[in-house]
């Protein structure tokens, strides 16, 4: 905000003459609220939402900064903002005076909250620094002072506030100086003296109000509005700090000038990504004096430098889909015209002043296998009205249309139903207010129901099914193309999409990837195609186009193949990456040509257009491999082809039939140049229909089989082949299946021989040792260890390289796959702690190795990670809820990022049967909330003196049962006490079959995660 008769101020006035007529730019998406005005926003996360606070600038047309009040917003997804109303009042502190609410910032501690703001004082000095407190971040706040925090005093606005990572509190405000003071633990009490700041860092650039005081990894930001030589109006800029009071060294401008003259900035993280907020003149009346909030996203350069970022229309991409089958508040928008928000007696928000008209876009609303049914929660004092239902525009297909009569009053609630139908899939949302003349209706909520209500969290595989059945899914024509439904093919179902009128090779069937897509992430993309018309062969292509970061149009290859006129054919990539700093991607259909053919090109058909996960193989027509020619009696045939088979189901030849396995005959089925079956790994994989060559029927018999849902595979050939020869040579034929999926990520696959929770715990309890003996730990003539490795993998979960050291098998062979267990160490600890630095030396390397050579362990790949995972901070930097997250939040990065690139680095078997997972302190308490999480993904499951926190059902299915639990505690632990005994007992409780290991004399550290390896070692993998 201004200061009041300062140069700066004077200005502002002049500088504001000139634009408080000028007609405001109507942006699409951005300022973020259009149902009043928003300046001075201020964001934080709470919980799983990002909030943002703002002033109220007066409505009308003002000449000076009269603001009325403050009010709150917050998001999930950074598209579909919720008004929490306004939640303090100009005047509601009895020593404020009206019309100057300025600049605010709300934080929380202890599980209060609160809001610093900017007034002045009745009694006169000039403006002040309020504080309010209240249980939620909507208030109602209370006055617990009755009197300013800080001042009356001319310089004091503008508050912004941080708790740094040693618990102390920090209060910056200013104009023309940047102010700091501590806060005391109860954050409304000063300790200790006002100090300034000198930001006069560079010349040209003037530090002039609006400080934002934030850290970002290891680096302190202090941002604030500036004037800067060359622009118009105020800029912001910032510098960054070692401290949270410096020393600031100048590191550039953030937004470059003003379309309202002032400006006020913050920078936030939210869910691993970085937004800019500020203010312009935006909505309709919007002025220098009438401002609204606005936000862009960015990335943090390598060196923690801000780019310069330029105001855009649509703002954000949205992050997360809407769920509308749960009740939506009605004042949750992504766009409105026509509409108010208000209160009413029970100061519950809703929507009003709906006039024919006014609409409400509601963006990214998932509607997944379809919506059937729409209920709204409504008011009327008139005659009511009509709420139209569009998908993608306000002139959008209608898929329902609620009458709403008269209710007695405006805020006489009533819910009332409409059926709908074609809601499906992901689609913008209009709520279109239709009637007559005067105000309509009130709103209060909405919500759908319907099939898709289960098909949120169903399927996360797919990220989008575009099956043509009657709709065209929302793909469209490229360059021009003529795109239309067509009943005359269809590889499934009833119908495809036809691409006609194509007077380039380049003009086809397009489809935009919104925000669920990330650039420099990977992904399955498939599309199966055919042509009837024209030359023998013609060749497709799958392409991404994109906007590259360096301003030049895109165009990659996804997959190319040569197709055969009347054949579908499938074009596909399983791990297709779309480049960093790609921005617009769409991906479609073309054939082979130059750019600039402009001959009329081939017509043709596209079905099954699908994504999904990275390495997701999405089925399609496949090439099936057969036997060769040359014929033979039945019966000498059997006995040549049984004679060739080592292990039915082992496609792979490494001796054991797992997922590798399954995977490999998908491979090869749909990239046979890439992938293929060798040696005895033909015969082995030919389960289903033995002797008819191999398909996905194979792998799909070995899945089942694995999964326990068939108890054996076949053991020979079957009586009734009549001419076979063995594979000498292969050929190729192409035949059509039901579309399945198959992913390459690891599953669960128990198979039947596998004992039970309960029976292999009684096996492998009356082994278990209390004590490991002084010889597991040492070095031994003739036997071999194994290699550490300190590797580095990029963490999406955390937005940076992360250590981790790997433990190899003595005599590692990359043509041998493994299984592998996770070590997890605890609070402030790293990598190097369960392997070779615990409170002494550490000997693990020693202590598996010893087992491996006396035949008691099985050769392993054991992983040290980096548990801490938060996406903000780099380390550990105190026991607290904040850093408690970044533990809690490694199961993201061990699932998305480490386990991959475990796999893609190394040879190892996947699946439960493979995969085992302990820890020490904070990571025992990962390892169980993990486990109990991920029952899918680890079949052994170790605590070592686990933290306090763990939550869940303490229990598993007995689908979902892992194999193993072991539970280490130690008499002396003064650190968790009794915690792990209470697991324990949480366990028993539920009748989970497990091992409760109880060292005597064990303390919270080595002689704890000694005993417990040493069992762990020697059991897991065993089952």
């Amino acid at each position: 905000m201004k200061k009041i008769l300062s140069a700066i101020a004077i200005a502002a006035l002049s500088a504001a003459s000139l634009c408080t007529s000028a007609p405001a730019v109507t942006y699409a998406e951005n300022p973020i609220v259009q149902t009043s005005f928003t300046p001075d926003p201020a964001p934080v996360v709470f919980g799983d939402e990002l909030y943002v606070f703002t002033g109220c600038d007066r409505q009308g047309n003002n000449d000076f900064y009269y603001m009325t009040g403050w009010q709150c917003f917050s998001t999930k997804d950074m598209k579909n903002w919720t008004d929490h109303g306004r939640i303090l009042e100009d005047t509601s502190f009895s020593w404020c005076n009206a019309n100057d609410a300025w600049a605010s910032q709300c934080i929380e501690r202890n599980g209060k909250y609160y809001f610093y703001f900017t007034t002045t004082n009745k009694g006169g000095g000039g403006r002040a620094i309020g504080v309010g407190v209240a249980d939620s971040p909507e208030g109602p706040y209370k006055d617990v002072l009755g009197k300013p925090l800080c001042g009356p005093n001319w310089d004091y606005i503008d508050p912004t506030v941080i708790i740094d990572d040693d618990g102390q509190a920090w209060l910056m405000f200013g104009n023309p100086k940047c102010y700091y003071v501590k806060l005391k633990e109860d954050m409304v009490t000063l300790d200790g003296q006002i100090q300034s700041f000198n930001l006069s860092l560079k010349s040209g650039t003037k530090y002039t109000e609006g400080p934002w005081i934030y850290k970002h990894d290891n680096l302190y930001y202090l941002v604030f509005a500036s004037m800067v030589d060359g622009f118009g109006g105020e800029s912001i800029s910032y510098c960054t700090g070692p401290t949270v009071t410096g020393p600031w060294t100048h590191r550039g401008t953030i937004h470059e000038g003003s379309n309202c003259f002032t400006t006020h900035g913050g920078i936030i993280d939210y869910k691993g990504h970085s937004y800019s907020f500020y203010h312009m003149s935006g909505i309709p009346g919007g002025s220098s004096f009438n401002r609204s909030a606005a936000c862009e996203e960015f990335k943090f350069n390598s060196d923690g430098t801000i780019p310069v970022l330029k105001s855009t229309k649509n703002g954000p991409d949205q992050i997360e889909a809407l769920n509308p089958f749960e009740r939506v508040e009605a004042e949750t928008i992504c766009w409105s015209e026509g509409i108010k928000t208000e209160k009413d007696e029970n100061n519950s928000v809703c929507i009003g002043s709906i006039k024919k008209g006014s609409y409400i876009k509601v963006a990214g609303v998932d509607f997944g296998e379809g919506a059937d049914k729409f209920t709204a929660c409504v008011a009327s004092a008139e005659s009511g009205g009509n709420i139209e239902l569009h998908i993608d525009s306000k002139t959008g297909p209608v898929v329902g249309n609620l009458k709403v009569g008269g209710t007695g009053g405006w805020h006489d609630w009533e819910e009332v139903s409409c059926d709908v139908a074609g809601a499906d899939g992901e689609h913008d949302l209009y709520l279109v207010f239709n009637g007559g003349d005067g105000y309509l209706m009130n709103v209060d909520w909405w919500k759908f129901e319907g099939a898709g209500s289960g098909s949120s969290e169903a399927d996360q595989t797919y990220i989008f099914k575009s099956t043509f059945e009657g709709k065209l899914d929302g793909c469209s024509d490229r360059g021009g193309a003529t795109v239309t439904v067509s009943k005359d093919e269809a590889y499934e179902g009833e119908s495809s999409v036809y691409c006609t009128d194509r007077s380039a090779s380049w003009k086809g069937v397009g489809k935009s990837l919104n925000y669920k897509f990330k650039a420099g992430e990977s992904y399955s993309f498939s599309a199966i195609v055919k042509y009837n018309e024209g030359t023998p062969s013609t060749k497709f292509h799958l392409t991404l186009q994109y906007d590259g970061s360096d301003g030049e149009v895109h165009y990659d290859k996804i997959d190319t193949k040569d197709v055969a006129k009347g054949e579908w054919t499938q074009l596909s990539n399983t791990s297709f990456k779309i480049p960093e700093g790609a921005k617009s991607p769409l991906v479609y259909v073309e054939t082979e040509g130059d750019s600039d053919d402009d001959t009329p090109a081939t017509n043709f058909y596209v079905d099954n257009f699908f994504a999904a996960v990275d390495g997701t193989v999405i089925e399609g027509p496949k090439n099936v491999v057969t036997p060769p020619t040359t014929t033979s009696p039945a019966q000498d045939l059997k006995d040549i082809l049984n004679s060739k088979v080592t292990k039915w189901g082992d496609a792979n030849g490494d001796g054991d039939v797992d997922m590798s396995d399954v995977v490999l005959i998908m491979q090869s089925l749909a990239n046979p140049d890439k992938y293929k079956l060798a040696g005895s790994g033909i015969y082995n994989a030919d389960v289903s229909e033995a002797g008819g060559g191999i398909t996905s029927n194979d792998a799909l018999a070995i899945q089942k089989y694995l999964l326990g849902i068939n108890t054996a595979l076949p053991e020979s050939y079957s009586d009734n082949i009549k001419t076979v020869t063995a594979p000498a040579t292969t050929t190729t034929t192409t035949t059509k299946i039901t579309t399945t999926t198959t992913t390459t990520t690891a599953a669960a696959t128990q198979a039947a021989e596998h004992l039970s929770m309960k029976d292999f715990t009684a096996k492998v309890e009356p082994k278990i040792a209390e004590k490991e003996p002084d010889s597991a730990n040492q070095s031994k003539n003739g036997v071999a260890y194994g290699e550490i490795q300190k590797k580095s993998y990029y963490s999406t979960t955390c937005n940076r390289q992360k250590d981790v050291n790997i433990l190899l098998p003595p005599n590692y062979d990359p043509n041998k796959k493994y299984p592998v267990m996770y070590i997890m160490h605890g609070y402030y600890e790293g990598i190097d702690r369960m392997l070779t630095k615990g409170n002494a030396d550490m000997h693990t390397r020693e202590m598996i190795g010893n087992a491996i050579a006396e035949g008691a362990a099985k050769e392993m790949i054991c992983v040290f990670p980096d548990v801490f995972s938060s996406p903000t901070l780099k380390s550990c930097t105190g026991m607290d809820e904040t850093n408690n997250q970044g533990y809690d939040n490694f199961i993201n990065d061990l699932t998305k990022d480490l386990m991959p690139f475990i796999e893609k680095n190394y040879s190892i078997k996947t699946g439960k049967d493979n995969t085992a997972i302990t820890g020490f302190s904070m990571g025992g308490r990962e390892s169980l909330l993990i486990g109990m999480k991920r029952p899918d993904l680890f079949g052994y499951i170790g605590a070592i003196c686990p933290a306090p926190g763990v939550t869940g059902s303490f229990n598993w299915s007995s689908d979902d049962q892992p194999y193993f639990l072991m539970i280490t505690g130690g008499s002396n632990d003064t650190v968790v006490y009794d915690n792990p005994k209470n697991y324990h007992n949480n366990f028993q409780k539920n009748g989970v079959p497990h091992v409760w290991h109880y060292v005597n004399g064990g303390y919270h550290g080595d002689n704890c995660i000694r005993a417990h390896l040493y069992n762990f070692f020697r059991i897991a993998f065993q089952n």
